[in-house]
Order: C-alpha cells, then sequence, then structure tokens
C-alpha cells in the first residue's frame, strides 16, 4: 500500500466528514428532536463558536 501524505490524509477524512455528519444530523433530527429544534440548537452552537473565534 502506497504511504500517504499528511495532507492527503486531512483531505480524506474531510470527505468522509462532509458525508458523515450531515447523515449523523438527520438521524439525531429524526429520531430525538425533531426538524425545527435541531435546527436552533446547532445554528446557536455555530453562532457561538464563529462569535468566539471572531472576537
Amino acid at each position: 500500500m502506497k504511504q500517504m501524505w499528511p495532507l492527503q490524509q486531512m483531505f480524506r477524512l474531510g470527505m468522509v466528514l462532509d458525508i458523515l455528519v450531515p447523515l449523523h444530523g438527520a438521524f439525531i433530527a429524526d429520531s430525538y428532536l425533531g426538524k425545527y429544534w435541531t435546527t436552533q440548537i446547532f445554528s446557536t452552537i455555530f453562532v457561538t463558536v464563529i462569535a468566539k473565534f471572531n472576537l
């Protein structure tokens, strides 16, 4: 098997996460919280993290 460079590994991990994270969120939304509560909770978390890193 060919040795991968660290940048290639990070790129492939990003590709995998791009696929898995929305599926995980959809599972949580459909099973536990509901569409609108999921949107509200994760939007609040997103805005908080963005505000923290931009200040």
